[in-house]
């Protein structure tokens, strides 16, 4: 008969201490490792949400009106104002005598913009202008007051081939007469949907959680438009409403100079935002220059 052994208690035992011993050791080695690939992975998440905040702001900020772009007043803590437009070009600011002479009849002839006076009809010398009845037609505001007055501004009644390509690309008929500034010879416009309203980016609450993550939020709101009782004001975002651009703020700051070299007559956005997710912190602080001549 043979004589069947198994482990002794004091060998289960000593098998049991080496194995803890290990996993001691791969613990103290891997844990760090661990570690460090998931603070890379929120550092990774954070900075792509950076960034996009960064190109989002910047696509806004530059496809806006001249003069449109301002801190505006918030209760929720800072805030950016801007009207974006949806098209614009130039426009043809002196008579096609030659055309003109060689066809007399006023409705076939060139269209130019003269300023100091007021016009109906213009031809854009520009490709691609877009637009649908009743969007703004925007030549030559000068401050952020002239953007949100009803007065300086027209309404777009069509847009249509010009009898010629030689005039232009587009004729733009309003639905009544605009005024154009005196001594302006930008020769460009802007238009602005009917619909369209400011767009501001507010950074509402900030600081960190129990958990190190920032508590506050960078939302895109939309609020007033062309004519508003109080384009100054920020539009108020709405959490679970208003669109969000970023989360784990825990610090923002934003500032705008109009004429950061007073001699230009170009201002200059500066964004400077903290995204911190389990006390790992991604800062971006970027600047766009505004174009405000009209």
């Amino acid at each position: 008969m043979k004589l069947q052994r198994g482990f002794t208690l004091v060998e289960l035992i000593v098998v049991m201490v080496v194995t803890g011993v290990l996993a001691g050791i791969l613990v103290t080695f891997f844990t760090p490792a661990v570690n460090n690939y998931f603070a890379s992975s929120r550092r990774a998440m954070l900075t792509d949400a950076a960034d996009g905040v960064m190109r989002r702001m910047s696509r806004d900020i530059r496809i806006s009106v001249p003069n449109s772009v301002d801190i505006r007043s918030s209760s929720q803590g800072a805030c950016l104002g801007m009207l974006p437009t949806s098209s614009g070009g130039r426009f043809r600011m002196d008579r096609d005598v030659a055309w003109d002479n060689s066809h007399p009849n006023p409705a076939d002839q060139s269209k130019p913009v003269t300023p100091g006076m007021t016009v109906a009809t213009f031809d854009a010398t520009t490709s691609g202008v877009q637009g649908s009845a009743n969007d703004w037609v925007l030549i030559g505001n000068q401050s952020y007051a002239d953007v949100y007055s009803v007065a300086n501004h027209g309404r777009l009644s069509t847009l249509a081939t010009p009898p010629d390509l030689r005039l232009g690309n587009k004729r733009v008929t309003l639905q009544a007469p605009m005024p154009v500034p005196a001594g302006y010879d930008g020769a460009r416009f802007f238009v602005v949907p009917n619909a369209q309203q400011v767009v501001a980016y507010v950074c509402a609450g900030g600081g960190l959680d129990a958990n190190g993550t920032g508590r506050g939020t960078l939302y895109r709101v939309r609020g007033h438009a062309i004519g508003a009782a109080d384009p100054y004001a920020c539009p108020v975002a709405t959490p679970g409403a208003t669109p969000v651009i970023a989360t784990h703020v825990s610090a923002c700051t934003i500032r705008f100079t109009p004429n950061p070299t007073a001699t230009q007559m170009s201002g200059l956005a500066e964004i400077d935002l903290t995204l911190t997710e389990a006390n790992e912190n991604v800062r971006l602080n970027f600047s766009v220059s505004v174009e405000n001549i009209p």
